[in-house]
């Protein structure tokens, strides 16, 4: 029982702060974001951050605070001091926690305005910018992003997690902006967010095994269910990235995954794409063939083939216009 009722008291200081901080923030995140954009209309819209990105950040930072918390004061309750290998574990649990405080301010401060035809750029540590859509010279299409420059100076990146990108994407080619449009192209995941699932991933087992063999009684039952969580939470958001790779080839979607051989199918005999949460999964008479990540490679480009094709996009069970 000693070791919990050690842990007890940081828990009680530590997480009941931690969720009144993101009661207010959260709180003050919906307010604002309902204030912003209830009185815009097709033509005027805002486009922000995806609300996962606020949350993760969030999140992050109260589990990293908690640690952060726990540790201190246990050590100085156990020790009356704390060994500089702890040290060093706490300096990390700092930089990931800075992180997360990072990601959750970008995604309040990120936000672009469109009226009409004018736009208004709100990016973080960056001056906000007002330009014409008529005055943007190019918009290219990377991967799953597009880029907008005026002149050959790079304006706004935007990726396809945003909330409003199709809209916005459709308003730029309306526009003749958009550089072009490929007909064949492979979807994978984004190496980038490939190589941050894979380290998070490898710093959350480090974090398990660490408490398992940690040299004294410290951690318990508590510690191990945080440090689980957060292997199966790193796991869950990795598989979807690597699972299944798709290209397109003049008419046909070949699609492979992991466990199943490659196959083919003509795109004409699609039925409809489903939009999750974080995912995009594809039928064909009613069966799911591929189920890939929303961030992953070149998506865009697919949607707009599929859409051209006229195959119906749904989410949540509804028709998408």
């Amino acid at each position: 029982m000693a070791p919990f009722v050690g842990l007890l008291i940081p828990i009680v200081v530590g997480l009941p702060v931690t969720f009144a901080i993101l009661l207010a923030v959260s709180f003050f995140v919906g307010r604002k974001r309902k204030k912003l954009t209830e009185k815009l209309d097709e033509m005027n819209y805002e486009m922000r951050r995806p609300r996962f990105d606020f949350w993760i950040g969030v999140i992050g930072t109260a589990f990293t605070f908690s640690i952060i918390v726990i540790l201190i004061i246990t050590k100085y309750k156990n020790y009356g001091s704390i060994e500089s290998g702890v040290l060093v574990i706490l300096s990390i649990l700092g930089l990931f926690m800075l992180s997360g405080i990072f990601l959750a301010v970008y995604s309040i401060q990120w936000k672009i305005i469109v009226k009409k035809n004018a736009l208004i750029i709100k990016m973080p540590f960056r001056h906000i910018m007002e330009i014409d859509i008529n005055d943007i010279t190019i918009v290219k299409q990377n991967n799953n992003e597009i880029i907008g420059y005026i002149n050959g100076k790079r304006i706004f990146s935007i990726d396809n997690t945003v909330l409003g990108f199709d809209l916005f994407r459709t308003q730029l080619n309306n526009a003749g902006k958009i550089e072009f449009k490929k007909d064949n192209f492979a979807i994978k995941g984004n190496k980038k967010n490939i190589a941050f699932r894979i380290f998070s991933l490898i710093f959350a087992v480090g974090c398990l095994i660490g408490s398992i063999l940690w040299p004294n009684d410290t951690a318990n039952w508590f510690v191990y269910t945080l440090f689980s969580g957060f292997t199966i939470f790193s796991l869950y958001f990795l598989i979807p990235s690597i699972k299944c790779k798709l290209a397109v080839k003049d008419d046909e979607i070949i699609i492979k995954t992991l466990l199943r051989k490659e196959k083919s199918y003509k795109i004409k005999t699609l039925s409809k794409l489903n939009f999750k949460t974080f995912d995009i999964e594809i039928f064909t008479d009613g069966k799911i063939i591929a189920t890939f990540a929303m961030d992953n490679d070149n998506v865009s480009f697919l949607l707009e083939r599929l859409k051209c094709e006229g195959i119906p996009f749904y989410r949540r069970g509804k028709l998408l216009e």
